[in-house]
């Protein structure tokens, strides 16, 4: 029972020690030094930085894409049961 109370009491401590600890940091996104991506390339220049931001954008669209039909398909799917329970 001592060695509960005691991994309680560590827990505890920590946490707030961690939480306290949190303020202090002072880095924040606005401080983010982001490279020019017009003048980065990859794979002997054929992958420009720009290039592979728009390739993500697109992963990014088929994903809301693919999302918005899972979506669409599950709405579906409970008012057809909402219907049989009603029989």
């Amino acid at each position: 029972m001592l060695q509960n109370k005691r991994t309680i009491w560590t827990i505890l401590l920590s946490g707030i020690v961690f939480l306290l600890l949190a303020g202090t940091a002072s880095a924040g996104e606005a401080d983010i030094k982001l490279p020019d991506l017009t003048n980065i390339a990859f794979l002997g220049g054929s992958l420009t930085g720009m290039m592979i931001l728009n390739i993500g954008l697109g992963i990014c669209v088929f994903g809301m894409i693919l999302g918005l039909i899972q979506y669409m398909q599950t709405k579906k799917s409970s008012r057809a049961s909402v219907n049989v329970g009603c029989v």
